[in-house]
């Protein structure tokens, strides 16, 4: 009947106004937390709405993403430049945007990926969602659980000239044994620490084996991981 009728108009409106309430209270923490201009604004809210095309996300949903890149200490073009591959890591992993944002901020500063801009930021985003997903699916292992042992050992991995494919590589191996998340990232950093100044005991240790770390040093060149286990394997 009419009464009927004219109940359900009221809350689809009602429900309507929440939605766009909620929206453009998202929209302006996104605006506080990445200091952006109106203009800046405007761009990410259409990208928002563009974005929503593609997954299974509210433009509220996709813009607190983005408000996550930017707590984290993106600029604009990061963030912008991040944004897909933030969402396609929170699918791959069954995970909040939220979370997915603090994991690709974490490993794409951590292991010092070029992020200058938007396209940068883009492409390194995409490898970083894309290598995360491969380790996840081909081990025993998942994307939150990569988030904390790359947290753990990606700094110290990067200085040490690892790339984001060799750490995941180490990651599989290791959650293949039973060490995975934050319990792998600590045993990484510990075994670079040690290949950087070894104690005595692993001196010892070393000789014993005949392995030499000055062997692993050509000229200036900075020692990576396959110089690391292509040594290892050629002394047994």
């Amino acid at each position: 009947n009419a009464t009927a009728f004219s109940a359900g108009l009221a809350l689809i409106g009602r429900s309507g106004f929440e939605a766009a309430y909620g929206l453009e209270k998202a929209l302006n923490k996104m605006q506080a937390f990445g200091q952006l201009t109106a203009d800046q604004r405007q761009v990410m809210s259409q990208y928002a709405q563009d974005l929503n095309k593609d997954y299974p996300f509210t433009n509220k949903e996709i813009v607190e993403a983005a408000s996550e890149l930017f707590r984290a200490g993106f600029s604009f073009e990061q963030a912008r430049g991040a944004l897909r591959s933030t969402l396609d890591m929170a699918l791959a992993g069954d995970i909040s945007r939220g979370e997915a944002a603090d994991i690709a901020t974490n490993v794409l500063t951590a292991m010092r990926m070029p992020m200058k801009t938007a396209e940068q930021a883009a492409t390194s985003a995409k490898v970083a969602s894309d290598t995360l997903a491969y380790a996840a699916t081909r081990s025993n292992t998942d994307i939150r659980l990569l988030g904390q042992t790359y947290k753990y050992v990606a700094p110290l991995a990067a200085a040490a000239g690892m790339s984001i494919y060799e750490v995941a590589a180490a990651s599989m191996t290791m959650a293949n044994n039973g060490i995975k998340g934050s319990e792998a990232g600590i045993a990484m950093r510990s075994a670079l620490v040690r290949m950087a100044k070894p104690t005595k005991d692993m001196l010892a240790t070393l000789e014993n084996l005949k392995i030499n770390l000055g062997d692993f040093i050509k000229g200036r060149r900075a020692v990576g991981a396959d110089d690391i286990l292509t040594g290892l394997m050629a002394s047994g």
